[in-house]
């Protein structure tokens, strides 16, 4: 459908190459950056997303279903892309036909990944997870570790080129509990061919504990513009969600504002009519405590958010009018609404935030980078 009111998502392809570029940087050359773009690049749109990233650097991309690799794959992205959850049948068959690197986490795996790569005439490429505390998915015992290893290295359709486990509390400065996954991961893979990458550091580690790095690194959050942990990189957010005021009125000391009259006004107030509501993604959690950036200037949200209506005070903006932009996430004059804020609002994480824009609005593409060869 041809959008016709303006409520969207912009996204600056900019910002997301310049991440990249920034933690490319920052790590030693002999680690890859694996770019996490995982649920439709946590809101941003995965193929424009991974696009911006392979050129800022990063060599590896990672996606949690075998279907979002097939897309990417679609859309000619080439570069090694690894599925980091549990596949069915259907999974390795998917992973085998587009050339995906799926992830074994159980012993079961290895019989599928095998008859994937039978059918498909291939040496598959896979990577072996390991729980070290996450206690998610991955091999737990050492036993059932060491024999997967044994008939990896010996499989004729079946090419292990990569081991990895994941972090319970890498954002924490000195959490004990990741230096013990950290030692246990190591005595793991101890061993293993030079061939075989090892990687354990989402974005909290990667920027607060280079010991982690080892062979790979592999970035979400922090290639967003929402590092988990405190850094001097330069990164930037990528995404704005930016509405209109659709209606004004004045309304006189004692009128209720939205439904449950739970705003009552205790003077004259000019209000406007947003066209956004949660039908769009916009949380109502925020009725009552929410803002938004109307010509540079802070408007509380009043009353309850409706599914396609938000009403917001603006008695502080005397010339405000129906068309102004109004800023719900990003920057409007000098002032600042990042996801990370509205998510202490509305009590959750920044991800679900960033994830929260339905499908109905549409994406908005600034310093949109194009199809070419090296991706």
């Amino acid at each position: 459908m041809m959008p016709c009111r303006h409520t969207f998502v912009s996204i600056d392809m900019t910002a997301l190459r310049s991440n990249a570029q920034s933690l490319r940087a920052f790590l030693p050359d002999s680690v890859h950056l694996m770019a996490v773009v995982k649920a439709n690049a946590y809101g941003h749109g995965m193929v424009e997303s991974a696009r911006a990233f392979l050129r800022g650097g990063a060599d590896h991309l990672a996606v949690a279903l075998a279907e979002e690799g097939v897309l990417l794959r679609d859309k000619g992205v080439t570069c090694p892309i690894l599925v980091l959850g549990p596949m069915n049948e259907e999974g390795f068959l998917a992973a085998a036909e587009h050339g995906l690197i799926p992830t074994l986490h159980c012993p079961e795996n290895l019989p599928l990944a095998e008859k994937a790569a039978q059918q498909y005439g291939i040496h598959m490429p896979v990577h072996l997870k390991v729980d070290t505390g996450m206690s998610r998915i991955g091999f737990r015992e050492e036993g059932e570790w060491r024999q997967a290893l044994e008939t990896l290295l010996h499989s004729v359709n079946l090419d292990l080129t990569g081991v990895y486990t994941h972090f319970a509390d890498a954002d924490e400065q000195d959490s004990a509990f990741t230096q013990l996954q950290l030692d246990k991961f190591k005595r793991f893979t101890l061993g293993l061919p030079a061939t075989v990458l090892r990687h354990a550091a989402a974005s909290a580690a990667t920027l607060h504990l280079p010991e982690t790095h080892l062979d790979m690194v592999r970035v979400g959050i922090a290639l967003y513009g929402y590092p988990p942990v405190p850094t001097p990189l330069p990164l930037e957010s990528a995404m704005q969600f930016i509405t209109e005021v659709t209606a004004l009125r004045t309304i006189e000391q004692g009128d209720f504002v939205s439904y449950g009259c739970t705003f009552r006004a205790d003077e004259a107030t000019r209000v406007a009519t947003l066209g956004v509501g949660y039908g769009d993604g916009y949380p109502r959690y925020l009725s009552g405590k929410g803002e938004v950036l109307i010509r540079g200037k802070r408007c509380r949200v009043l009353g309850r958010v409706c599914m396609d209506q938000t009403m917001v005070n603006v008695s502080n903006i005397p010339d405000v009018q129906v068309g102004d932009k109004a800023v719900l996430m990003g920057a409007g004059g000098a002032e600042r609404i990042g996801a990370d804020d509205l998510a202490r609002l509305t009590d959750t994480i920044t991800y679900e935030v960033l994830l929260s824009p339905k499908e109905r609005v549409p994406k908005r593409y600034t310093n949109k980078i194009e199809e070419d060869d090296d991706a």
